[in-house]
């Protein structure tokens, strides 16, 4: 397969003709070739799809994805990085997720590991911001490099021009986590909400959402860095069709936030969903 995409061609790894299916995540993750900048790798895959699921910059959020990653994607090469969807914008060590659902969520502190993820895989001294601008986050597809082993992650500069960054990682995911082939309509009660206003100044925001049959319902609003940031909101039952939750945010500081509906058939004491959406309160 070859398609020609902002100046990037979508190519695989010897014997990878498509998008590989991890069980672990339950998403679709590829390869995709061509030397640019970090800012340019982040719109392309914005702009792939495959089977119905909507492509980012890969987030990384524990080790096994990690090891997925790194093993299927080698390249046997002795210099090959790959960008990542991590970045650092304020040039303060504050490192978050730049893409998909993860994207303002901080998963870095220097080199260390923060919530929710508690998960990072920096190599070395890294990240070092060794080179002025090196903000943005590569993974290690090839052989050890200047102490980055393979599957370890650097901090490079944009453009890159002492790193050897030849591509990116795309992942490729949807609300439900399955192959669409293998969705039982049945099985899906919970759709993805949303949240408005947003931006928004007030004291309290809306959630919409949808729900297949009757459900225990409960919301959580999380901050940036994953810990909670109002009391949970336990709704009790909700008939199917449309709901809307109105949750209080007020005396929240202006930020980026994460609101997680919970939905639970009465009848089902371990079936259970979770969908989440981002907003965004001002000043």
């Amino acid at each position: 397969m070859l398609l020609l995409l902002l100046g990037l061609a979508v190519v695989s790894p010897p014997a990878l003709a498509e998008p590989v299916w991890f069980d672990g995540t339950g998403h679709y993750y590829e390869y995709v070739d061509g030397q640019t900048t970090w800012e340019v790798a982040l719109a392309a895959a914005e702009a792939l799809e495959h089977s119905g699921f909507s492509g980012h910059l890969v987030t990384i959020t524990s080790s096994a994805e990690n090891d997925f990653v790194s093993a299927t994607f080698a390249s046997g090469e002795a210099e090959f990085f790959a960008w990542i969807g991590g970045h650092e914008p304020d040039d303060n060590g504050v490192w978050l997720w730049g893409s998909g659902p993860e994207s303002e969520t901080q998963f870095s502190q220097g080199g260390s590991p923060t919530p929710p993820f508690y998960y990072v895989n920096w190599g070395g001294v890294e990240p070092n911001d060794f080179n002025p601008g090196e903000d943005f986050a590569a993974i290690n597809l090839g052989d050890e490099f200047h102490d980055v082993f393979p599957g370890q992650w650097i901090d490079s500069p944009n453009p890159n021009p002492s790193d050897p960054i030849h591509g990116m990682v795309v992942e490729y995911e949807d609300a439900t986590g399955l192959p669409p082939d293998m969705i039982d309509p049945s099985s899906v009660f919970l759709s993805r909400p949303t949240a408005f206003p947003s931006p928004g100044a007030g004291d309290a925001v809306t959630v919409r959402f949808e729900l297949a049959r009757p459900c225990l319902v409960s919301a959580s609003v999380y901050d940036a860095g994953g810990r909670v940031a109002t009391r949970s909101m336990e709704a009790g039952i909700q008939d199917s069709g449309e709901v809307c939750l109105q949750l209080d945010c007020a005396g929240l500081p202006a930020g980026v936030y994460f609101v997680q509906v919970s939905a639970r058939p009465p009848a089902s004491a371990g079936q259970r969903q979770m969908e989440t959406t981002k907003i965004v309160i001002l000043e």
